[in-house]
This record gives C-alpha cells, sequence and structure tokens, in this order.
C-alpha cells in the first residue's frame, strides 16, 4: 500500500523501560517489522490493529502489506 512508519522510543536506554504502541491501519493485512537486527518479522494485523513493546532506545521500521 505504499506506507512505511518509524517508531522510536526515545527514553534514555539506561532506563529500561518499555512503552507500548498501538496502531491502527484502514488497509493492509499484513505487516512487516523490521528490527535493530535488520530482520523482517511478517504480522498479521488484528482487525487492522498492531500493538507494539518498545523498550527504550530501540527503534522499529513498519512497512503495511
Amino acid at each position: 500500500y505504499g506506507e512505511a512508519f518509524m517508531v522510536v522510543n526515545y527514553t534514555n536506554p539506561s532506563i529500561e523501560t518499555i512503552s507500548t504502541v498501538e496502531m491502527e491501519f484502514s488497509k493492509g493485512r499484513y505487516v512487516v517489522i523490521y528490527g535493530q537486527d535488520g530482520e523482517p518479522q511478517m504480522v498479521q494485523l488484528n482487525n487492522g490493529k498492531l500493538s507494539l513493546d518498545v523498550p527504550s532506545g530501540a527503534g522499529y521500521f513498519i512497512t503495511v502489506l
């Protein structure tokens, strides 16, 4: 669908917190999530929704399929 998102947790990594990000997509049934290791992970959306736990200092690149 041509959509991509960058999700990051700017919290200082030494604090060691986790933020939960919830996203809703009107199109697409799957997303591909690229983490810090660069390995893609395909995730099926639940009624167009994605819930993602992002540790402090981490980031994810998400594309919609």
